[in-house]
């Protein structure tokens, strides 16, 4: 029988591991995020799977690095980062991962509620230019008063998949 491939996995920018264990014969490296201006790290050029969360991986870049590439794992539900036409062409197969964020995206969009209804922008660009609370008599007025609490409040979700399921 023969010997499994050992696949060199690259993580660019990625906040997370590998998971352990792979049931595959493997090495990893981690490399910070990619700008337009940086260049691949020779080390990584062997790489036969990359993980990125947002990596801008064009055609020009896909053409011309990694000639040993297989997978590419887009973190997320976007992969409009990565050419899908330098993919097809060298025979790269293109994952993402969408329902990864599911329950950071809902519990995103309860604490943007929280900031909308208590004025966090607002209040944030006031202190930071300096006009903060001391200077100020009346701030509130500045909003149109107290805001509601959430027992004064009916919040409707709208759509119940898998985001709206989580929404408290």
């Amino acid at each position: 029988m023969a010997a499994q491939q050992e696949h060199y996995i690259v993580l660019i920018g990625s906040p997370l591991q590998v998971p352990k264990p792979l049931t595959f014969p493997h090495k990893v490296t981690t490399i910070p995020p990619l700008s337009p201006s940086t260049a691949l790290p020779d080390s990584v050029s062997d790489a036969t799977i990359v993980v990125t969360p947002a990596a801008a991986l064009s055609y020009d870049l896909l053409k011309s690095s990694f000639p040993h590439l297989q997978c590419i794992i887009s973190m997320g539900t976007g992969y409009d980062n990565i050419s899908l036409p330098a993919c097809r062409e060298r025979g790269i197969t293109l994952c993402n991962t969408p329902a990864q964020n599911i329950p950071a995206v809902s519990e995103h969009a309860f604490a943007l509620l929280g900031a909308l209804k208590r004025c966090i922008v607002p209040s944030h660009a006031l202190v930071a230019k300096g006009e903060g609370w001391a200077g100020m008599r009346e701030v509130l007025g500045l909003f149109g008063g107290l805001p509601r609490e959430n027992s004064e409040e009916v919040v409707a979700v709208i759509g119940y998949g898998a985001m709206g399921i989580l929404l408290p």
